[in-house]
């Protein structure tokens, strides 16, 4: 912030989503937030910095694909299982399913990764449209500890005088 002048802030307060946004003349920032109610567990135990792989996917053809899965999800739960299969190479499988209505998807995005286990994670499919949508990046990378840990999500190219890391809690 500037040391004189003047600064503008403005609250924008919506159900889900808010942000604040402060203007001094020449430069405006803005932060966006959302409440989440809850006890909120040690930040050490859950922010994990030792990843056991990243996965890497391009970010329109995940949102794409979310926006097709979210259709057959529960609606009360919205989870997504997100897969790597072995015997798939180089795909991210995507399955929801909501069983009350005998609905499923199954989707598959390209993707990179290292690893030679089968791996599975639940989550959200709606906050992850959520996280999607406002980024410009063209890759999206995962930072993965395993299927219990939080899940660090990052554009592959940052933007200019920013870090967007978003932290996302599986299901």
């Amino acid at each position: 912030l500037p040391k004189t002048g003047f600064l503008t802030m403005q609250l924008s307060e919506k159900v889900y989503h808010s942000c604040i946004t402060i203007e001094d003349g020449s430069e405006t920032l803005t932060v966006h937030f959302k409440r989440t109610d809850g006890r909120y567990p040690k930040w050490r135990s859950v922010v994990d910095r030792n990843y056991s792989f990243d996965v890497t996917v391009g970010r329109r053809q995940l949102l794409r694909s979310l926006e097709r899965s979210c259709i057959f999800s529960n609606s009360s739960s919205n989870l997504g299982v997100f897969r790597l299969d072995k015997d798939i190479p180089s795909k991210l499988i995507v399955e929801s399913d909501d069983v009350d209505f005998e609905t499923k998807a199954i989707e598959s995005v390209d993707a990179e990764y290292l690893t030679s286990d089968n791996f599975a994670i639940g989550l959200k499919i709606p906050t992850l449209i959520k996280c999607l949508k406002p980024m410009t990046s063209q890759q999206i990378i995962f930072h993965i500890k395993d299927a219990v840990r939080a899940v660090l999500m990052e554009p592959d190219v940052q933007p200019d005088k920013e870090k967007i890391t978003l932290l996302i809690m599986p299901m």
